[in-house]
């Protein structure tokens, strides 16, 4: 192939018609300008620029075109084929024809299979069908764009029982073989770069598709260059100082080798009522107005909705920066605000609040718009059991693990609205995958509700505004200086009915928490698991997987059809009486981390306060003291080349968490100072809320002879009576 892959330019002088079209189009209020061609403010100051920058250059039309990557010309900012077909067909509907491949990227396909693949056009009936006659197979809502998109896309079979029909389901079988035996045979098709393309044979197909069909538009181009007005992807607009039948008959002679054939398309009617009052403009401007803009009474502050599909920002503004903000909306020459401000209609709310379930107050303003993904009729399990085997690898082959993780995550999206109390974490080698599974989430509900954060400090520190309107949260790499630095901050994060919100200036808010904690850490003890804890799952990975598992899995996770049928098939468990923090899991993993964090302490007390003739222990009218200098003492022993330092003041505070009492109390003519406990109900809790036991039989903290020595030292002090040491 022989095409000159060279920018293009084309200069023309606009006629009277699309003159007068264009300036009546500057003439409209934007609102109304909006409403009729079906375009938003930002494609509409684009498309006013071109259109002043024209009339400017004494309706001079000067676009520029290259042909890009993929081998698709495409203007240089904006140009003619930027227009949509409503602007398109009511300022050039009049003077010009509009030529178009008809069915090109199946009449390339049928054109490939007969060049180069003749003895496989039978495996390809449907595919060849298509190409002929597509319109039959127009239905249940899909069009030709339905189409198109399956033969470009990384993954074709997953649309497969999304159409509940038998040939559209064969004709997509066949895409997916086709894409295959073409790129299989890529060096057949030597004149595209396929470098720049992805990684997936939908998107090296479609540069194949679309040099061939640049190679056909250049010939075409190349014979009726001086009336085309501009190029429109696989046609384009020529003025209408042609004949039409004899010009179709040469395209059609040109694009004859290809087996494809050029039609002239219809422009749409677009109809402009003459005249436009003012009331209506200052509705229109009102309601395209209020589609993003919106007052809060409390706090008082003006809002800006940013939309991207189904996520939604908020921005507050003080009604000075808002008047600023909203400065080009005008009502004859007027700023539109302090008009709109007048009206007690206007849309207001008494509050904002975010709730990841859709509600239908009318006081109170909800962020949340909903997830990302669809639900689908019947579910694909092909599709869905990657998602399942991977959580499998991360759970470590456990089922009972599994079950609760998959439940963990349905439970997200059936009912998002409670929070779990629970956090998930996951301790194991990097590289198996960790991240790839909460970026499949984000993929699934909305990356704007998916926060992944590196540091503590930016959860825990000064700011924390990432954690707004957030569900998912993410930490990665938790070390064990971090994870107890803030164990009391995690705990809150965890469980906590509200988080404080804290942003550079602005004020500290207040908002509810529906957070699903997800910890991922490769270090031994990366948090504090106490013996009474009820937050933790801790989940020991596998191991990690070939190169090819992770690429074969991030591509599979990035088709929306597959997360489609993800979330069809979380959203249709069965979780009937499953409470996240209530069905908790307690692995192998999780009683090892509580077995490392257990204070000694504990333990030292359990055994003094077991063993009836401990030395430190005194009786006196029915109560048992334990006086303070023979714990430290004890204790010092009991942790001697453990390497932990003495600290009594942590002693004191452990011992009267668990219901001692210091004080005086009086022995002889001495009064030395101890611990009133209550020995049952001191028992009780160490092995309630601390899981404190001694499975061997209690035994003495000192050999015979310390004890002598002891006694010794102490005699001229205290005056045993008995051998229960009771005074």
């Amino acid at each position: 192939m022989t095409t000159n892959y060279i920018s293009q330019n084309y200069n023309f002088q606009l006629d009277d018609i699309e003159k007068e079209n264009i300036q009546i189009f500057l003439d409209l209020p934007i609102p109304f300008a909006k409403k009729i061609f079906k375009i938003d403010e930002q494609y509409y100051r684009k498309i006013k620029r071109w259109m002043d920058n024209t009339k400017n250059s004494d309706w001079n039309v000067k676009d520029k075109y290259s042909i890009s990557d993929c081998k698709r010309m495409f203007g240089v900012n904006t140009t003619i084929q930027t227009f949509s077909n409503e602007i398109k067909s009511f300022i050039f509907g009049k003077t010009s024809y509009d030529f178009d491949m008809k069915n090109a990227s199946f009449g390339f396909c049928k054109y490939i299979l007969n060049t180069f693949f003749p003895s496989k056009l039978l495996e390809f009936g449907t595919l060849i069908d298509y190409a002929n006659q597509r319109e039959k197979y127009f239905k249940n809502g899909n069009d030709k764009l339905s189409y198109i998109s399956i033969l470009f896309s990384s993954s074709p079979k997953s649309y497969i029982k999304t159409f509940n029909d038998d040939n559209v389901n064969e004709l997509i079988l066949q895409i997916h073989n086709f894409q295959n035996l073409v790129i299989d045979n890529k060096h057949l098709f030597s004149f595209v770069n396929l470098k720049n393309a992805k990684d997936s044979n939908g998107s090296k197909l479609s540069y194949i598709i679309f040099g061939y069909e640049n190679e056909l538009l250049q010939e075409c181009i190349a014979e009726f260059k001086d009336i085309i007005k501009s190029p429109i992807f696989d046609g384009f607009i020529t003025s209408k100082s042609c004949n039409l039948n004899k010009t179709l008959l040469i395209l059609n002679e040109i694009g004859e080798k290809y087996g494809i054939e050029f039609t002239n398309k219809t422009f749409m009617n677009i109809d402009i009522p003459e005249n436009v009052d003012n009331s209506t403009d200052y509705n229109m401007i009102k309601e395209e107005f209020e589609e993003n803009h919106f007052f809060v009474e409390y706090p008082c502050e003006f809002i800006v909705e940013d939309k991207v599909g189904t996520d939604i920002t908020i921005k507050r503004y003080s009604k000075k920066d808002f008047a600023d903000i909203v400065s080009p909306f005008n009502l004859e020459d007027k700023p539109f605000l302090p008009i709109w401000l007048k009206d007690r209609k206007r849309r207001k709310y008494k509050g904002i609040s975010w709730c990841p379930k859709i509600t239908n107050d009318k006081d109170y303003y909800n962020s949340f718009s909903g997830f990302k993904s669809e639900e689908v009729e019947e579910i694909d399990m092909e599709l869905v059991n990657p998602f399942i085997d991977h959580w499998k690898l991360l759970c470590n082959g456990e089922k009972e693990v599994l079950d609760y993780v998959l439940k963990f995550l349905s439970h997200m999206i059936q009912k998002p609205e409670e929070l779990p109390q629970v956090a998930l974490l996951f301790q194991g080698l990097q590289g198996t995958g960790k991240d790839i599974a909460t970026t499949q989430l984000g993929n699934m509900i909305g990356h704007s509700l998916v926060k992944k954060e590196e540091k503590c400090e930016n959860i825990f520190g000064t700011f924390n505004g990432c954690l707004e309107n957030k569900l998912v949260l993410q930490i990665n790499e938790i070390s064990g200086a971090n994870g107890f630095k803030h164990k009391e901050s995690f705990k809150d994060l965890i469980t906590a009915e509200n988080l404080n919100i804290r942003k550079m200036r602005t004020d500290v808010f207040e908002t509810k928490n529906y957070l699903r904690c997800f910890l991922f850490s490769n270090n031994l003890t990366p948090i504090q698991i106490t013996q009474d804890d009820r937050r933790y799952i801790v989940i020991k990975t596998g191991n990690p997987q070939t190169k090819k598992y992770y690429k074969d899995l991030v591509k599979h996770y990035n088709n929306k059809n597959v997360n489609n049928h993800i979330y069809t098939f979380l959203k249709r468990m069965d979780i009937k009486g499953y409470t996240p923090h209530e069905e908790r899991v307690e692995t192998e993993a999780y009683r090892n981390i509580r077995e490392i964090c257990r204070n000694p302490l504990y333990e030292f007390l359990y055994r003094i306060v077991k063993e009836e003739d401990w030395y430190g222990r005194y009786n006196v009218k029915g109560n048992s003291y334990f006086l303070s200098k023979c714990i430290v003492e004890s204790y010092e022993d009991f942790i001697s080349g453990s390497g932990i330092n003495i600290n009594t003041k942590n002693i004191k505070s452990v011992i009267l968490g668990l219901g001692g009492e210091h004080t005086q109390f009086r022995m002889n003519e001495k009064r030395p100072r101890g611990y009133k406990i209550n020995v049952e109900e001191f028992i009780y809790k160490l092995e309630k809320h601390y899981g404190v036991t001694i499975e061997k039989d209690i035994v003495d903290l000192y050999s015979d002879d310390e004890e002598e020595e002891e006694d010794s030292e102490d005699d001229d002090r205290f005056r045993v009576i008995n051998s229960n040491n009771e005074i």
